[in-house]
């Protein structure tokens, strides 16, 4: 079983993490992994700089800030953020 993110993808695999800190209600600074690597700067990587075009860099409130992470990570995966995705194979997530 694995035990952390980068262990999950191994093999050629990618994982998002977005956590929302909801003691001090901030969303915390998106986590990447890729084939077994993990990398803090998460969506602030180069091969990504191209899906940021457009987008507010500096929201003002956490739906704002949200928005921004979903709708990169949809851009992304070249699909759009709806029950279906929610639903596909693989998707790991909690929703307070």
């Amino acid at each position: 079983m694995p035990s952390s993110p980068e262990d999950l993808t191994i093999g050629g695999h990618r994982l998002f993490e977005i956590n929302f800190l909801g003691a001090v209600g901030e969303v915390d600074l998106p986590y990447y992994s890729e084939d077994g690597e993990g990398y803090a700067e998460g969506l602030g990587l180069e091969k990504y700089r191209g899906y940021w075009e457009g987008l507010e860099i500096l929201p003002q409130s956490l739906e704002e800030e949200m928005e921004m992470f979903l709708t990169l990570l949809g851009r992304i995966t070249g699909r759009f953020l709806d029950r279906d995705w929610a639903s596909s194979q693989g998707l790991l997530c909690r929703v307070p």
